[in-house]
């Protein structure tokens, strides 16, 4: 099962949602559901979580949760019970304005087309053999879709096949605007970037099912590393 959950919040004058908030929006979350629910995350090799916040209007902010699996009923209870939020970064609680959520069934989303638009809201990052890398490529965007996409639609995977046939062939990074961004998190500051970037793939027709699987995908689980914490919240655009 997989939840979207929206809330809506007041914003102090002339305070801007941050993206460094991220980690104190999890802190949050946590302390809002039922101790043996964030047991259960992090017990689990990859949080089944991702959340952000975005702006959305004057003095108003959007705080966005995905989260899966046979605890999301209760985080969707213990979230639709909030009256505010509060966070050491703002001095004072955030009222919430309104509350909706819906369940997202994955073979209900829209297809994308093979040119995929990626705008990044948060700052994105990726971590390999170690170290953290400058710079997205079409590997490991496919890559951590596809290992995101199996636990956040853990109903439908994508076949291992599958993947390593995408890989094969892998989409041209056709465009790209990115910048640099430092990430905070408990006082260290993670190598990132934010933009937008558009793929494109040529694609025989059999790959096309898994390829419109993973992009279909991406709104709700996020990409890259941390999306639990604020980073890698993408919205797409086709094509």
């Amino acid at each position: 099962m997989m939840v979207h959950i929206e809330l809506q919040l007041a914003l102090p004058e002339q305070i801007r949602p941050q993206s460094g908030w991220g980690y104190a929006l999890y802190g949050a979350l946590c302390a809002a559901v039922p101790p043996a629910v964030v047991r259960q995350w992090h017990a689990q090799a990859i949080t089944p979580v991702r959340q952000d916040l975005r702006a959305s209007g004057p003095g108003q902010a959007l705080w966005c949760v995905d989260v899966c699996g046979p605890e999301a009923p209760q985080v969707q209870a213990a979230l639709q019970n909030l009256t505010h939020i509060s966070l050491n970064a703002v001095d004072r609680p955030l009222p919430v304005l309104g509350f909706k959520s819906q369940t997202i069934h994955l073979d209900a989303l829209p297809p994308p087309s093979l040119r995929v638009r990626l705008e990044m809201l948060t700052p994105m990052g990726f971590k390999s053999n170690g170290a953290y890398q400058q710079y997205p490529t079409a590997e490991l965007i496919l890559k951590s879709l596809a290992v995101r996409q199996n636990v956040f639609f853990a109903e439908q995977p994508l076949p291992d096949a599958a993947l390593d046939a995408l890989l094969a062939a892998p989409p041209r990074i056709e465009s790209y605007r990115l910048e640099s961004r430092s990430f905070p998190l408990k006082g260290h500051t993670i190598l990132a970037f934010q933009g937008v970037l558009t793929l494109k793939a040529t694609l025989p027709p059999q790959l096309l099912p898994a390829w419109q699987q993973l992009f279909a995908a991406a709104t709700y689980c996020g990409i890259g590393i941390k999306p639990a914490l604020g980073m890698g919240a993408v919205q797409i655009q086709y094509r």
